[in-house]
């Protein structure tokens, strides 16, 4: 629950090839997916690679859409924030203490993130707003994210990569 939710639906194809081109078509499903007996919870995400820039470093990082309402019923990272807080709204970005470390980065700093898209090179600037410590090194070192929404603008995806189920251990079936 801290690197992927317990089960993911994806396009086929998506895992031999995690490029937003292979989005979902369509979310009409994700409201009776959380119906299906053993689903605790269903959250869309929208991951794609791109360069996280602050005034001092840059990085190319991957990088998660989420809905910020949705989020921590799949996912323990929400609940790891230890300074500031998790996303609320748009043009707002949660990352790994760590990676902010690396950045120099501080809470209510502006970064920006350049991705490519359909439509060519995007860019925006996001406000810092919570770190992440997790002891993990792998999710303080290389987590990040924003509203599915400002993901959605970088990367000319409508709909997302993925919708995460957190479902009990043992029933993943």
């Amino acid at each position: 629950r801290f690197l992927k939710a317990p089960a993911i639906i994806a396009k086929v194809g998506y895992f031999d090839d995690p490029d937003p081109d292979n989005a979902l078509p369509s979310l009409d499903f994700v409201d009776r997916a959380a119906k299906i007996p053993g689903v605790l919870g269903t959250a869309p995400r929208l991951e794609f690679f791109g360069i996280l820039r602050s005034a001092y470093r840059s990085q190319n990082v991957q990088m998660r859409g989420v809905d910020p309402a949705r989020e921590s019923s799949v996912s323990n990272v929400p609940s790891k924030v230890s300074e500031g807080r998790m996303i609320e709204k748009i043009s707002e970005i949660v990352m790994g203490i760590d990676l902010a470390e690396d950045l120099d980065v501080r809470l209510g700093q502006r970064v920006v993130i350049e991705a490519s898209s359909g439509a060519g090179a995007q860019a925006k600037g996001l406000i810092l707003v919570g770190m992440i410590k997790s002891d993990i090194a792998f999710v303080d070192q290389g987590t990040v994210l924003l509203h599915i929404d400002d993901a959605r603008d970088l990367t000319g995806v409508t709909t997302a990569t993925g919708v995460a189920l957190s479902i009990a251990r043992g029933q993943e079936d």
